[in-house]
């Protein structure tokens, strides 16, 4: 759900430029959550292979 307030006689295409910036918040978060999640995965990973070499 988008929510636009502003003065429509100004800006007339008030709901389109909100609908424009939530597909952009959205797209942001998506990229951040996606990096993270690699992160985390680099991260267990280097925790098994600790755990491997110190093992050996």
């Amino acid at each position: 759900m988008t929510v636009a307030c502003a003065n429509i006689l100004d800006r007339p295409d008030a709901v389109e430029q909100a609908a424009e910036e939530a597909r952009t918040v959205i797209e942001h978060r998506d990229q951040l959550f996606g990096r993270a999640a690699v992160i985390g995965a680099v991260r267990k990973a280097q925790r098994l292979f600790d755990q491997v070499v110190a093992a050996a």
